[in-house]
Formats: structure tokens, C-alpha cells, sequence
């Protein structure tokens, strides 16, 4: 869209999006991504590949922990 970032930011608060990625001409030319996240605001700038393990790592933790409670309620 042909909105300013600040305008995006704000409309991803208001529909509730748990964690933005943020890449402008910034981050672009140092291969970075800014995060924040909903509850915590802006997080810091991190690398692509430290972001992909990251959040690989985050979804396991959270289907593993998801699954001991369904193993153990059945």
C-alpha cells in the first residue's frame, strides 16, 4: 500500500497482529528486520536467519507444550 509505515503499524495494532516485521530501506541494506510484538511494542532489529530460527523455535516450544497437556488429559 501507499501508506506510511507509521499508518501500517498503528492498523495492525487496532486488528490485534501478535508480531509485525518491520523492513525498510534501513533494514533492507543491513539484510535486519525490525519486530515488535503485540503487549511488548518494538523488540529490536535482529537477522533474517536468526529470525527464522527463532521462530521455528517459538512454534515447537509451543506445540510441544500443547501436546504434553493433551497426552497427559488422555
Amino acid at each position: 500500500k501507499s501508506e506510511k509505515i507509521g499508518s501500517k503499524i498503528r492498523q495492525a495494532e487496532i486488528e490485534k497482529v501478535n508480531i509485525m516485521l518491520i523492513l525498510g530501506e534501513k533494514e533492507a541494506k543491513s539484510s535486519l528486520v525490525s519486530i515488535r510484538r503485540r503487549f511488548e511494542g518494538n523488540t529490536g532489529t535482529i537477522g533474517i536467519d536468526e529470525l527464522k530460527l527463532a521462530l521455528v523455535n517459538e512454534i515447537k516450544t509451543r506445540s510441544l507444550s500443547h501436546r504434553k497437556e493433551t497426552a497427559t488429559t488422555t
